[in-house]
């Protein structure tokens, strides 16, 4: 995958090396998914209510971490952070795959396997750009062990027709936290917001879209610790110069609230919780499983 300022992430292929083989156009969701060809996965669902304009679900609930730090840190109430902590805690997973900012390039993302519970905290909070987070599967395919998964509806769908064909990753990730998107940015929309707040964003050492507190809003600190702020949702949905930077596929997706996840978590935008410090809204879609544990011992997921 090659990074570019204009679109983010992108494939690279090298003539030399490729086999023709299309494995990676079939399991690439850009192209589209057919929802009813995730059979082997629905069958996981037999016996659940019948799927709605939510999708297949189990159980839906609001709720909020109870850490308050983590609460008030998070995007959302936190909720993503504390279930990949309690997988953690209960050894219920040994990693999970995130998202955080590229090591030396704020305007850019990038996967990580994070496989402390201070890694996970570092990662927490949305990322509104561009991010090739199926770069992290090679770590589950070549390093044995239990993985959570934590992406938004297009990496779900790409994880899951994956899993169509590696039985090692079925076999390793053994959770799939879908996160509720409305659509995402290329990184030349942060390098925007920067200028629009009179940032040289080649100066950024640091990019934030989202917290502390809810719904909080997007704050860029420069490399002499010069800090912008803007909030949410201002420059983000109600900015039409930043939908500009809406890559295609975004604006195809027929899923935003992660229909292939196992739990989905979203922001609960109710009135009823205005003032608070962050509700999520969670969406079970898949009942639990007893999975292989590191030891061989069964393990509830």
């Amino acid at each position: 995958m090659r990074w570019t300022l204009a679109r983010g992430w992108l494939p690279c292929i090298d003539a030399g090396r490729c086999t023709g083989c299309a494995t990676c156009l079939a399991v690439c969701p850009g192209g589209g998914l057919d929802f009813a060809r995730t059979a082997w996965w629905r069958a996981a669902n037999e016996g659940a209510p019948a799927p709605d304009f939510l999708g297949p679900w189990r159980g839906l609930w609001f709720g909020w971490a109870t850490d308050e730090e983590i609460r008030y840190q998070g995007a959302s109430g936190g909720v993503a952070t504390a279930i990949l902590l309690g997988a953690l805690a209960n050894q219920l997973i040994d990693a999970a795959l995130v998202v955080r900012p590229s090591q030396g390039n704020a305007l850019a993302m990038e996967p990580f396997v994070a496989r402390s519970p201070e890694e996970i905290a570092a990662c927490r909070g949305s990322k509104y750009n561009m991010v090739a987070l199926n770069a992290a599967l090679r770590e589950a395919l070549t390093h044995p062990g239990r993985y959570a998964l934590v992406g938004l509806p297009c990496h779900i769908q790409g994880l899951r027709l994956a899993q169509r064909r590696h039985r090692r990753l079925r076999e390793r990730i053994v959770l799939a936290l879908g996160i509720f998107c409305g659509w995402s940015a290329e990184p030349r929309a942060t390098a925007l917001a920067a200028r629009r707040l009179a940032l040289d964003p080649n100066d950024l050492a640091e990019a934030r879209y989202r917290g502390p507190g809810w719904p909080g809003g997007l704050r860029l600190e420069t490399k002499v610790g010069l800090v912008r702020e803007r909030p949410y949702p201002d420059y983000f949905d109600d900015d039409r110069a930043m939908r500009a930077f809406t890559p295609p596929r975004c604006r195809l997706c027929p899923d935003g609230l992660a229909e292939l996840s196992d739990v989905s978590v979203g922001d609960a935008w109710l009135e009823r919780f205005t003032g608070s410090v962050g509700v999520s809204d969670l969406i079970a879609r898949t009942p639990p499983q007893a999975r292989p544990s590191s030891n061989g011992s069964p393990a509830s997921m």
